[in-house]
């Protein structure tokens, strides 16, 4: 499988859970699709960063070393939760309910 073909189908479960975000320490963290290639996460009061592929679920985040998020996924495939990796340790950022 092709790494085009391993991103697409990733957003494919990714996007059901990416509707209301994820809740990290009380913001909003929200991830984004950004041309046809990339992702993008953004939290309040802090600049758009580009996230990397890495290996499977996991991304680097581009300009900041030390910074990653890996993406969980239940059973059926669907992203339920993150791990946002960062020099002072791992946030486990949950997703959203839907409302």
């Amino acid at each position: 499988m092709t790494w085009s073909e391993r991103f697409k189908k990733f957003w494919t479960a990714f996007k059901a859970a990416e509707e209301k975000g994820y809740d990290v320490i009380g913001m909003t963290m929200t991830i984004a699709l950004k041309g046809e290639k990339a992702l993008v996460v953004s939290l309040p009061m802090q600049p758009e960063f580009e996230l990397v592929p890495y290996k499977g679920a996991i991304f680097h985040v581009k300009g900041l070393s030390g910074y990653s998020i890996e993406f969980k996924s239940d059973a059926a495939g669907v992203v339920t939760e993150a791990l946002v990796e960062q020099p002072s340790g791992v946030v486990t950022a949950t997703k959203k309910a839907a409302s």
